[in-house]
């Protein structure tokens, strides 16, 4: 099972969330780098794959990373 991580930003966001107008919204504050600053909400995540992956193979996708 591959399990992706959280992907707001660009036209998905919470309404708590203050986010400041960028030029291009689809490429700013999003995905790993709104993760990466909403420490917490990350932590929630990952421990919830975590629990998934009790039973057998679980992958991570992290979204807006690319390979090499």
């Amino acid at each position: 099972m591959v399990i992706r991580t959280l992907d707001l930003g660009g036209d998905k966001l919470r309404p708590e969330d203050n986010v400041p107008v960028e030029m291009n919204p689809f490429l700013g504050w999003r995905a790993i780098r709104f993760c990466l600053e909403e420490k917490a909400l990350f932590r929630t995540q990952l421990r919830a794959i975590l629990r998934a992956s009790a039973p057998g193979n679980v992958k991570m996708m992290y979204p807006m990373i690319r390979a090499g």
